[in-house]
């Protein structure tokens, strides 16, 4: 399958694909700027959104891949870019061709060029070809991945660390109407959120929180807002206006602004996304075994690397399949 956007090109600078139907990324795509976790300013939960996605989705077996993964990268190569806190990207078009499956958001029309906002970003490319199957595969693997080494035929990924730049008109239209259509009333603030990104300000980001209530932890999206940084935006954007007619503003959401005296109802047109925004709960068991792989990698490599190599020595093919992949099998 081939992409035939005119908004992406071959020699882009990465792809990575977008689920626009969720408002928080949605906001982000309209936005035009992504960023990695790790930028405590943009991102003050320190949090990813895959790390969210695997914990929802709650597999075993992805929480096991993740888990023993990140427990190699900690024991290991702690200077390498951690799966649960980048941005995932494609280095080449061809390599998101193949990762389109049609499922969830690896679609088409959810694919996006990136490009680095700032020149002080970090780029990692693996081979996804190790994790593909990580369960059936020797526990050795991890290591392979870490190092950077290839299989026959490749399936190439990015550990993106970073700000980046989302290319593409097309894109942003549609996250715009899923914006319009699930939070209508917060459009003045998305407007302002998209003008703060061009001139270089985090006033608008959008970023995973968790909080804990009793026994359940909740998922939260904290913003980032300050009414002067943000009255600083609104008018550098007039400015460049007047100093540029092409200068693109959407004056007819930001109308709330322009309102002279008070307005009781700027509130209400300038939240984000209102009352109604859902706060799904997570499994603290799953949080809690996430967790407990990766710390069974830090305690268990070496023993269990070592076990491994006596069955294998002895030829038993049933005890070899028993703990194939499973150094963070927990202990029964």
């Amino acid at each position: 399958m081939s992409f035939n956007s005119s908004e992406i090109y071959p020699d882009d600078f990465a792809f990575v694909y977008l689920d626009l139907d969720n408002p928080d990324i949605a906001w982000l795509t309209y936005r035009g700027i992504i960023n990695s976790p790790d930028i405590p300013s943009a991102n003050p939960g320190n949090i990813s959104w895959f790390l969210l996605d695997v914990v929802k989705r709650g597999l075993v077996s992805t929480l096991r891949r993740e888990g023993s993964l990140e427990g190699y990268r900690l024991k290991e190569f702690p200077t390498l870019i951690s799966r649960l806190k980048c941005i995932y990207a494609y280095p080449t078009l061809e390599m998101a061709n193949r990762g389109n499956d049609g499922r969830g958001k690896f679609r088409k029309e959810n694919l996006v060029a990136i490009a680095p906002a700032t020149p002080n970003y970090k780029m990692e490319s693996y081979d996804g070809n190790w994790i593909t199957n990580f369960d059936s595969l020797p526990v050795g693997t991890a290591r392979k991945y870490w190092r950077g080494e290839t299989t026959k035929s490749p399936h190439m990924e990015c550990l993106l660390s970073g700000r980046f730049m989302i290319y593409g008109t097309t894109v942003r239209r549609r996250a715009y109407e899923t914006i319009r259509m699930k939070w209508p009333n917060s459009l003045a603030f998305l407007e302002l959120s998209r003008l703060a990104a061009y001139f270089g300000s985090d006033l608008g980001s959008i970023s995973p929180w968790l909080r804990r209530d009793g026994e359940r932890v909740f998922v939260e999206g904290v913003i980032k807002y300050d009414e002067k940084e943000g009255l600083e935006v609104f008018r550098a954007a007039l400015e460049e206006r007047r100093r540029n007619p092409a200068f693109q503003i959407n004056l007819q959401d930001l109308k709330p602004l322009f309102t002279p005296g008070p307005n009781p109802e700027l509130d209400e047109k300038f939240c984000v996304p209102g009352d109604n925004l859902p706060k799904p709960a997570l499994r603290q068991d799953k949080l809690a075994e996430l967790n407990q792989f990766m710390e069974l990698v830090l305690r268990r490599t070496i023993e269990s690397e070592g076990r491994i190599n006596k069955l294998q020595q002895a030829g038993s093919p049933d005890e070899r399949s028993d703990i194939r992949g499973c150094v963070a099998a927990p202990e029964t």
